[in-house]
């Protein structure tokens, strides 16, 4: 089982099953909600020598985007997709959060709603291909199907 779990969170090769997909996104967000956020909120700001807590903080981002990766290329490899497809998801929920953290650009995208919406579009494609089509039934370039949660997990 620990193989299956250090498989799941940090290896980037083979194909994963959008039930592993979602118990390994579950999975990463309670923990990041359990460490990166009180770090953020509660301890930082209250501290006069933070680097530790920073660096802890700054760590827990890292692993938890680390293995966000990990999980979402191994879904599209079971949709025979490359990982790069992964880059492209990034890029597109990058550029929307900047086009919309901030007032002045909020109001210049009112103006010309184009861009923001040719990124939704690509930001919708890589979503829709990771949780809900389903995968190859058969081997692919990326190795056999994923066995079920309940195979995967007796290990």
């Amino acid at each position: 089982m620990l193989r299956n779990v250090l498989f799941l969170f940090f290896s980037f090769r083979g194909r994963i099953n959008r039930r592993q997909w979602w118990l390994g996104q579950v999975v990463t967000l309670v923990l990041m909600a359990l460490v990166a956020a009180p770090l953020a909120y509660l301890v930082i700001p209250r501290i006069e020598n933070a680097e530790i807590v920073v660096f802890l903080y700054l760590s827990a981002i890292f692993l938890g985007t680390w293995t966000n990766f990990a999980i979402n290329i191994k879904r599209l490899h079971d949709r025979n997709r490359t990982g790069w497809w992964q880059l492209l998801y990034f890029i597109c929920i990058s550029v929307l959060f900047y086009s919309c953290s901030s007032r002045d650009r909020v109001v210049e995208t009112q103006e010309d709603p184009g861009v923001p919406f040719l990124f939704f579009v690509a930001f919708i494609y890589p979503a829709v291909q990771i949780v809900f089509l389903s995968g190859d039934k058969k081997k692919n370039r990326y190795g056999p199907p994923p066995q079920s949660l309940k195979e995967w997990w007796d290990g």
